[in-house]
């Protein structure tokens, strides 16, 4: 190979730098040749034994590789801790050798270090001389050489610079071998090999020692015996040590838990398993290490359980973050009537424990409040609030969305599968309106959920734990659904532990004020501002016998009216905008009357009760105008008279 394709060949992408210990001259001047122009950084240091041991640790900083020749080499190998390379003897070498010899040297010594080279009989034969090959390991058997190649009637010893100064002294001409540049090159392309498979593995090991390093979960790995090879930054953290020290130690020696110990010994896995170790609860596993069957080592992982806990808060913070969160307090909820305040009461009171809690009342009454509220008075508040309205997601959908689904589930199904609301909800509260509303295959699953605490996705067969509480609301009669075999009865009692019955508008007609105000200054309309205050009050007067059946959203409603009416006109044109609100809902109170009777009253009392309750509220519709009211009775005005006084006399007034 010619110099120039040589060099070509020694190219490298990387910088290299290479020291060659040379034992002759011409040495480094063809080192010098082949690396020029190439990215080969030459070191050059003239040595031999025991010198050359000492340079080889004084540069092995320095540089990637040793490059050096025979006896040398074992010095230098002996003494460096970097790679170091060995020029050999060819039989080209030897060839030009023996070729310059004077004729007259018919028996011919070679020494050459360890390796014998094959093919010296045909070399001689060739040249018309024997040659004699000897080898040698150290120096007294290189001087060992020498005599018996005088022995041998050898007239010229070839061999390296020691070999012929002993040959020398025994009066035999020295010739020193010297390996051509073919030798040097094949030596330069083995370094480059060696300096890119190390450097690549150097990589390799940065790569997985900054993974390990920066893993939050605690890595241990040992050898067979259990020797300790890994222990990353997060593994001491845990046992409060040295990862740095570490390195090197037997688990026998270091308490990290007895579960590491049993999968070291009986050489089998020991998964997901809760330790105690060190005063902390670990969460471990630990796994063989096996290479062609046979077991080669043990890797453990370790998690601190509170750290877990914590990232998870973390997580479901982030959660609500995203709108899974209470937006209501008691505070929240208008009113101050008795049933009112029992209700509120009685939910701040359920919120301090962890059961279920069903929330009962017409549509519109504010049980989603209710729900809110009890979320944000418990020690759940700081975790996720889930909502899920029963009646308003497609039966087909709702398996899906409250219990989540494997990839690939079903046709439609998100790739990587997708978390359900009870997942959601863990360590917080899922709110479940409607609930009358569910399905009743999907009431048995909820009951599994709320009996096992733990869900299992649509199409996967992996169970998920979770730790939520329920809360549940309803406009229905859950325990006449019950009765008639629409509601499970188990699932009634697992949701009805505790009980909040939001009273409707009409049993708490004193609120009503309070309600407006409350609407009307969220609408940005204060009353007082615009001066329709006691206009309000004059025309709500008028719906005493109204029964609100859409209860405060149908207030809120009427109130949003009246908001946008106002800003037609103000003063008496503003009143006037209210009269015509009020009016149509008057209108739709004169077509009911509202009766509240005791429910203890035997049949007799409770008909006259409800006779005089009617009495009452027809004279009010008329204007106390007997008249009228009897007409509309059907009774003449006397009738109407000692009826509506015995009452009176009845109650007391």
């Amino acid at each position: 190979m010619d110099l120039a394709t040589s060099r070509k060949a020694l190219m490298t992408s990387e910088k290299i730098t290479v020291a060659l210990i040379a034992t002759y001259p011409a040495m480094s001047r063809a080192m010098a040749q082949l690396v020029e122009g190439t990215n080969i950084q030459l070191l050059d240091i003239y040595a031999s034994f025991e010198q050359a041991a000492e340079e080889a640790k004084r540069i092995e900083a320095e540089v990637d590789v040793i490059l050096t020749r025979g006896g040398t080499g074992r010095f230098v190998k002996n003494a460096a801790s970097i790679p170091v390379i060995s020029i050999p003897i060819t039989p080209f070498d030897l060839t030009l050798s023996v070729s310059d010899l004077p004729a007259e040297y018919k028996r011919v010594a070679f020494c050459n270090y360890q390796r014998a080279i094959f093919g010296t009989e045909q070399i001689g034969e060739l040249f018309g001389k024997k040659i004699f090959q000897y080898l040698f390991t150290n120096q007294a058997e290189l001087r060992q050489a020498a005599n018996e190649a005088k022995a041998d009637g050898c007239q010229v010893f070839i061999g390296g610079a020691e070999g012929i100064s002993y040959a020398r002294e025994l009066g035999m001409e020295g010739i020193e071998i010297v390996s051509g540049r073919e030798a040097i090159y094949q030596a330069l392309t083995e370094a480059i090999a060696i300096i890119q498979v190390k450097r690549e593995e150097r990589k390799q090991s940065t790569r997985l020692k900054i993974a390990f390093d920066s893993l939050a979960e605690g890595i241990c790995i040992t050898d067979e015996r259990g020797t300790i090879s890994v222990f990353n930054p997060a593994a001491a953290g845990i046992f409060k040590l040295n990862h740095q020290q570490l390195v090197g130690e037997n688990i026998h020696d270091i308490s990290i838990g007895d579960r590491a110990l049993t999968a070291l010994h009986q050489q089998k896995p020991e998964l997901n398993q809760l330790e105690r170790a060190w005063n902390i609860t670990l969460s471990t596993n630990h796994i063989p290490i096996y290479m062609d069957q046979n077991f080669i080592g043990l890797v453990s992982t370790f998690q601190d359980v509170t750290k877990i806990q914590q990232l998870e808060g973390q997580i479901r913070r982030q959660l609500n973050q995203k709108g899974f969160q209470a937006k209501y307090t008691f505070d929240s909820i208008i009113g101050s009537t008795h049933a009112m305040e029992t209700a509120k009461k009685l939910a701040a009171l359920y919120a301090q424990t962890d059961s279920s809690v069903l929330i009962e009342g017409e549509s519109g009454t504010g049980k989603e409040l209710f729900a809110h509220s009890i979320h944000s008075a418990s020690p759940r508040s700081v975790g996720p609030f889930v909502t899920v309205n029963c009646a308003a997601i497609p039966e087909q959908l709702l398996e899906s969305e409250l219990f989540g689904y494997a990839p690939g589930a079903f046709t439609g199904a998100r790739r990587e599968g997708k978390q359900g609301l009870f997942e959601l909800a863990h360590n917080g509260t899922i709110f479940l309106d409607e609930i009358g509303e569910m399905p009743k295959y999907l009431q048995s699953r909820l009951l599994r959920v709320l009996q096992e605490k733990e869900v299992m996705r649509v199409g996967d067969d992996k169970i998920i734990s979770v730790n939520c509480r329920v809360i549940s609301a309803t406009n229905k009669d859950l325990g006449t659904l019950v009765s008639k075999g629409e509601f499970r009865e188990d699932l009634y009692y697992r949701l009805n532990i505790f009980n909040v019955k939001v009273p409707p508008l009409r049993d708490r007609r004193e609120d009503i004020p309070l309600l407006c105000e409350h609407f009307l200054e969220g609408m940005g309309i204060s009353s007082h501002a615009i001066g329709i205050k006691k206009s309000v009050d004059e025309q709500l007067k008028r719906l005493r016998g109204y029964r609100w059946p859409g209860n405060v959203r149908e207030l809120s409603s009427v109130c949003a009216r009246i908001a946008l009416l106002q800003t037609a006109g103000q003063g008496e044109e503003a009143r006037q905008y209210l009269r015509m609100v009020i009016d149509s809902y008057v209108s739709a109170a004169r077509d009911t009357v509202s009766l509240d009777i005791e429910a203890n009253l035997p049949l007799k009392g409770a008909m006259e009760e409800a006779e005089q309750q009617y009495i009452s509220a027809i004279l009010e519709r008329c204007g106390n105008n007997r008249t009228l009211a009897s007409k509309q009775l059907g009774i003449g005005r006397t009738t109407l008279w000692r009826r509506y006084a015995e009452g009176e006399e009845e109650r007391g007034i």
